[in-house]
């Protein structure tokens, strides 16, 4: 994806310290799953990370290209 059309798209990235705030609305809780449906590059399912149960599948959802292959590096499903 162009970086023309990533603003077009408004493509906006979500502060690590704000993912953690987000994150630790998990905490304490049981999932099977957690979606993230425009993950970029996985700042809240990193930070979820470190807050829920190992068993819980983290999933993205992006349409970046680019950014599927970081999301798939850091072993996020984005299938």
């Amino acid at each position: 994806m162009t970086y023309t059309l990533k603003k077009e798209l408004g493509q906006v990235f979500t502060p690590s310290n704000i993912s953690r705030l987000m994150a630790l609305f998990f905490q304490g809780r049981t999932y099977d799953e957690i979606l993230d449906p425009a993950a970029g590059s996985g700042s809240l399912l990193e930070a979820c990370m470190d807050l829920i149960d190992r068993e819980t599948k983290l999933s993205a959802v992006e349409i970046d290209e680019d950014l599927i292959d970081i999301l798939i590096d850091k072993g996020f499903d984005t299938s």
